[in-house]
């Protein structure tokens, strides 16, 4: 639990010092829609992981080869808490600045709200996939599930790109 925590606090932390300047040179509508087009591969490499510590663990193998495992596991979910972080921040800040100020507080209350329901579906959905994939024997189970939240932040990613971005105020 202590792994997890720390790599999420270096993903949390490591997202606040990019937010504004990536912000400022490519919009936030282009910066949230890259965090969510890069997610994918980032996704894929926690299952890849996985298969390294299954090979890492192996008689015969590379005590070099186990070595990378720890270190490879922190920077794929310190990465994946990072991208998420940007993601999430910044699809705030794009719907805050898309709706006139009198349906702020209406939108934000939609928005956490459609967030807690995402939350909690998303196990569901994440279990019924790994489930039937490991049922039918699907070869590279592992990486179905997350192959599908790459997916999702792809479509976001797709769907971010319509929202339109005010231009920052001038005064």
């Amino acid at each position: 639990i202590g792994f997890l925590m720390s790599a999420a606090s270096v993903g949390l932390f490591g997202s606040l010092p990019l937010q504004a300047p990536l912000s400022k040179r490519f919009g936030s509508s282009r910066t949230l829609a890259w965090a969510n087009f890069l997610l994918l591969p980032v996704f894929l490499l926690l299952p890849a992981c996985a298969v390294l510590r299954r090979v890492a663990l192996s008689p015969g193998a590379s005590p070099f080869l186990g070595s990378l495992v720890f270190p490879a596991f922190f920077l794929v979910l310190a990465t994946i808490n990072c991208f998420g972080t940007l993601g999430f921040t910044l699809g705030n800040v794009l719907v805050n600045g898309a709706v006139d100020e009198s349906q702020l507080a209406m939108i934000n209350g939609i928005s956490q709200s459609l967030s807690a329901l995402a939350r909690g579906f998303a196990p569901l959905v994440g279990g019924v996939i790994m489930t039937v994939s490991s049922e039918l024997r699907f070869p590279g189970r592992q990486f179905l599930v997350f192959a599908f939240m790459g997916l999702i932040t792809l479509l976001c990613g797709w769907v971010v790109k319509a929202v339109p971005e005010r231009p920052p105020a001038k005064g």
